[in-house]
């Protein structure tokens, strides 16, 4: 009569608990509530003792899965919906062993744990264990187990069943749940990977929808003071590229070297050298990639104005010279595009290196 008492009580709180359609209220989102809960499916707990029967093996198997589901700790797939999967997929008693049935069975459900119990007797002790595995791999996650005689394995108290549900659960909760946060963190550093590659293809794809053909401008300007010969330096250039649509490309570059005067030392010494090169040459663009082969004429003319001081002389000389040279050379260059291809950055070079203007 006992068992009897316990089995119509925990049934009825199971139907309570997992309820029905008609039962949540309008504004209850299932799907929003288990989210963030890991998928459990719990089948009928099996048993091998003289003093439990199967029917209430059964009874344990809706007492521990009305408890687990009123913790909030997973989502506890219904019975009903469990067993109409199973249906589907021809999934028999003996397919819980086969992982490739139950990869389906979770696909399905959408559930990552399987729970099962298992009741044995051994003279007058009755074990009952219950193991958490993987649904795809079938390895064991987290497991419990507990110790009873005939005599009190109903009992509400701690030394019974029903007593000792909640913290038999617990115990599984916490190896789910750390299993489960790791698996989280896991998807949510794969789910950040593919985002950054997905954002890494499209500035690639936005990248490559620039067109490079186009004249291109590049200006600099520098000064800076010497404290070896006390003297100040500046410096100036403008380089353009010319880049066309058969692959040829041109330019050119113009610099100007300043250095002023220094009396400190009995002598006053003014320089300037410009130096105006000629390029030709071709270009190979691929994605991000720019490879340029050229051809280069230089021409560099420099002048200097000396002025000698002695005690009572003062002497003036002019200088000016000039070379000419012709070279070859090539690089690869990785190109980006600014503000809406106003502007190109040529990195990993130094001939053609900086940033480059749209004319």
């Amino acid at each position: 009569m006992k068992k009897l008492v316990f089995g119509c009580l925990f049934i009825f709180l199971a139907t309570f608990t997992y309820g029905s359609p008609e039962m949540e209220s309008e504004s209850y989102d299932p799907v929003a509530a288990i989210a963030q809960l890991p998928g459990v499916v719990v089948f009928d707990f099996t048993v091998r003792a003289r003093d439990i029967s199967a029917d209430e093996a059964i009874i344990v198997t809706d007492m521990f899965m009305t408890e687990l589901a009123a913790k909030k700790q997973v989502n506890v797939i219904d019975r009903t919906v469990l067993e109409k999967a199973m249906s589907s997929l021809k999934f028999g008693s003996t397919d819980w062993s086969n992982r490739e049935k139950t990869t389906q069975l979770g696909e399905t459900l959408g559930a990552e744990y399987l729970m099962n119990g298992t009741i044995t007797q051994l003279g007058t002790s009755i074990t009952l264990s219950i193991t958490v595995r993987d649904i795809k791999t079938l390895a064991v996650i987290s497991s419990e187990q507990k110790q009873y005689t005939a005599e009190n394995i109903w009992n509400n108290d701690l030394s019974g069943v029903p007593g000792q549900l909640p913290s038999i659960i617990n115990s599984l909760s916490v190896g789910i749940n750390a299993e489960h946060d790791k698996r989280q963190q896991a998807k949510k550093a794969q789910l950040a990977r593919e985002d950054a590659e997905r954002k890494k293809r499209e500035e690639e794809e936005r990248q490559a929808s620039y067109s490079l053909v186009g004249s291109w401008r590049k200006t600099y300007s520098h000064e800076w003071s010497s404290n070896f010969d006390y003297r100040n330096y500046t410096s100036e250039s403008q380089d353009e590229l010319q880049f066309y649509s058969d692959g040829a490309f041109s330019g050119t570059s113009h610099s100007v070297y300043l250095k002023d005067g220094n009396t400190n030392r009995g002598y006053a010494a003014e320089g300037r050298t410009v130096t105006d090169t000629v390029y030709r040459g071709t270009y190979i663009r691929e994605g991000d990639s720019l490879k340029l082969s050229w051809t280069e004429d230089r021409k560099r003319t420099w002048w200097e104005e000396t002025v000698e001081t002695g005690l009572f002389t003062s002497n003036r000389y002019e200088v000016e010279k000039s070379s000419n040279s012709s070279r070859s050379g090539s690089g690869t260059y990785t190109l980006n595009f600014g503000n809406e291809a106003k502007y190109i950055t040529l990195q990993n070079g130094n001939t053609f290196g900086g940033d480059f203007y749209k004319q």
